[in-house]
């Protein structure tokens, strides 16, 4: 099953793609959560064994994101990470 990670810093998910080949050869990384969510709605969607999410990201946030992931699925695992130490209370 595929992973998914969101996140709108390239270094982050190229570390965290080859960082998680061994769990999958599925994984597909999106630049932003507006990027996901389209992917989401499309055809092409496989649900994946895992979201990992950034916090903040340009556009929809990743708590954002995650409703709307849950509005369409709520079996998937998630993570969210974040390089803050301090995060808007939601």
């Amino acid at each position: 099953m595929p992973i998914h990670i969101v996140d709108d810093e390239a270094l982050i998910t190229e570390f965290l793609s080859k960082a998680l080949r061994q769990h999958s050869n599925q994984i597909s990384c999106f630049q932003s959560g507006i990027d996901y969510l389209s992917h989401l709605h499309s055809d092409d969607y496989v649900e994946p064994r895992l979201i990992i999410t950034d916090v903040r990201m340009p556009g929809i946030d990743g708590f954002e994101l995650i409703k709307r992931i849950r509005a369409s699925q709520s079996n998937v695992k998630i993570i969210v990470m974040s390089g803050y130490h301090n995060l808007p209370e939601s």
